[in-house]
């Protein structure tokens, strides 16, 4: 096994809080099965399956400026989807307007939001979604507390935010 190429149990430990074995091992250029040989033999409990999965979820630090940027749009024509396995949450919005869109999809990855391909349906609308994320969940349960998008009532309107609202609703129409 390639214990030679792995940290200290103590980094080892620090690393195994948010990444699994598989990406640890890449890191070190090691194989998983020496990084969670070397996990046990210190006493570290293997996560489970489901736990494994969830660590999987793609996760994303909301800042300020990410916040601001979803709730202005969603006072529009933004919308947060679940995934399939309901556990994280996409940002997806449509629109008729391809260059906002593209000035939205540049904004969220240069803020660290993955955004996928940006289409066009038979309809004549553009639309996008970002990367699933479990830290999208905040606002979904905001936005859709009855699973159908209503304004929260704890929101505190932005200048940011009306800029993206005004933008992206108003400002073509």
């Amino acid at each position: 096994m390639n214990y030679h190429k792995l940290p200290s149990i103590e980094i080892l430990k620090k690393l195994y809080k948010n990444k699994s074995t598989c990406e640890i091992a890449k890191i070190y250029n090691s194989t998983q099965r020496a990084v969670s040989t070397k996990l046990k033999r210190a006493g570290i409990k293997m996560r489970s399956l489901q736990e494994s999965q969830l660590l999987k979820s793609n996760r994303i630090e909301i800042s300020k400026e990410i916040k601001e940027l979803i709730d202005g749009n969603l006072l529009g024509d933004g919308s947060i989807n679940y995934s399939p396995n309901k556990k994280s949450f996409c940002y997806r919005h449509t629109d008729v307007h391809k260059d906002y869109l593209l000035y939205l999809i540049k904004k969220l990855n240069k803020l660290g939001v993955e955004c996928l391909n940006l289409n066009k349906d038979k309809k004549g609308y553009y639309h996008f979604s970002t990367r699933y994320y479990r830290d999208f969940i905040e606002f979904y349960k905001r936005w859709y507390p009855n699973k159908i998008k209503a304004i929260p009532l704890d929101l505190i309107i932005t200048p940011n935010m009306l800029k993206y609202w005004y933008i992206g609703g108003w400002m073509f129409n």
